[in-house]
């Protein structure tokens, strides 16, 4: 059986050549400090990404930004990961950061069709009505049905579609780190710029959960993936060969949506920036389906969607496309047992997972297809366990994490 290969270039944090960081347990302040910085400072180039991602903001020691041109990079080591806040109006660490996600810049005298979408004068827009771009300037302004030549656009956000992504050290305990996302890159400083900066579009993907695992006790293996283009990212803590702490992270996905909104449709939906970010506990990957994590009351991931006008923070959840044996195409599916194997009775087949929407206004369906997510039998395999002859992926309960340093991954 044939492992799938990367679509993506992913870089990944390494220990003497396997995967993973191993943090010396000292306390439980230490190791979320050092997850805090180390997962940063991976994201932000230090796995040598061609595009990494940047710094926006930080603060550090009760120091913030002086003002919103202050870009100074605060937290340059895990001491500088102090202190630690129970609310967002008090001074904690912070530091905001931006992806790689920018939508592509208008072009004049292009062929664009319906679905496509650019940045101009600050903003995305989406074409309404397939056609020939004008020779100079572009689209402006927040209209809905905006001339470019041949071609029509309606405005969908302000921003470039870049997103960013807020780590806070902010928790009820000192092992509880605050993580969240701007689908439109729309954090701002707060009065007092130590404090949590906030975003109108802002969505948590975790918080008042424990990042590293609450036992005071033990080493930690830091795991962190990132894009070779600072579009994706994710990071988990182990401890003694189990997660500690949840897969986390932010990922854009391959859009299925692609349609402009259509006045008083509901079930129309555009995606100004096609991220979505997930937070997945232990308990949502056991067993043998993908169970609450990946649907029912936790759908472990959000995405920012436009429906008729307006913005929703819809639920997204990964699911399996397919054929029930012997029946028709079947609704997307939580339920991997009843799929035939590919080598009898030995032998599973992985299957490449898509990305739904279960919102309530009506945006129901498929969003997209995830990027190198797979799922197969965890039937007989465990944590850490490898496919392909030099480990090119390896298995963390169903789901399949890629493995681009080709050597096990450090567990304990």
């Amino acid at each position: 059986m044939t492992v799938p290969a990367y679509a993506r270039t992913w870089r990944q944090l390494l220990t003497s050549s396997n995967p993973g960081n191993r943090i010396t347990y000292v306390s439980l302040t230490d190791a979320a400090q050092n997850t805090f910085y180390q997962t940063k400072a991976a994201m932000c180039g230090g796995l040598g990404q061609t595009t990494p991602m940047t710094v926006v903001w930080s603060a550090s020691n009760g120091t913030g930004p002086t003002n919103s041109s202050d870009h100074t990079d605060r937290i340059t080591s895990s001491s500088t990961v102090t202190p630690q806040a129970s609310t967002a109006a008090a001074s904690q660490a912070w530091v905001v950061m931006l992806d790689g996600n920018a939508r592509a810049a208008w072009a004049g005298t292009t062929n664009y069709t319906q679905g496509q979408y650019v940045t101009n004068s600050g903003n995305v827009y989406v074409c309404r009505t397939t056609g020939i771009s004008a020779s100079s300037g572009g689209p402006t302004g927040t209209g809905s049905n905006i001339s470019d030549n041949t071609a029509a656009w309606q405005y969908l956000q302000a921003g470039t579609g870049a997103g960013q992504i807020l780590f806070t050290y902010q928790g009820a305990t000192a092992d509880v780190f605050r993580i969240s996302y701007s689908p439109g890159a729309l954090f701002t400083l707060a009065s007092t710029t130590n404090n949590q900066p906030t975003a109108t579009d802002e969505e948590v993907i975790c918080s008042a959960t424990s990042i590293v695992g609450s036992t005071t006790s033990g080493d930690r293996i830091l795991q962190v993936w990132v894009s070779d283009d600072a579009k994706a990212w994710k990071m988990m803590v182990l401890r003694a060969g189990a997660m500690a702490g949840p897969l986390i992270g932010t990922e854009n996905i391959n859009e299925g949506v692609t349609q402009f909104p259509v006045s008083g449709s509901a079930s129309v939906a555009t995606l100004p920036n096609p991220v979505w970010g997930f937070c997945y506990t232990t308990a949502n990957l056991v067993a043998n389906q993908l169970t609450t994590g990946f649907t029912a009351n936790a759908k472990g991931g959000l995405m920012r969607m436009l429906v008729s006008g307006v913005f929703y923070a819809g639920q997204a959840y990964p699911a399996v496309e397919c054929i029930a044996p012997g029946g028709t195409l079947s609704e997307p599916t939580n339920t991997i047992n009843y799929q035939a194997e590919l080598q009898g009775a030995s032998g599973y087949p992985y299957w490449p997972l898509a990305l739904y929407s279960t919102n309530t206004v009506g945006a129901r369906g498929r969003l997209g297809t995830l990027i190198d997510w797979y799922i197969s039998s965890p039937s007989g395999v465990a944590l850490g366990d490898g496919y392909g002859p030099s480990y090119q992926w390896i298995q963390n309960t169903e789901l399949l994490l890629p493995n681009p340093s080709a050597n096990p991954p450090t567990l304990t």
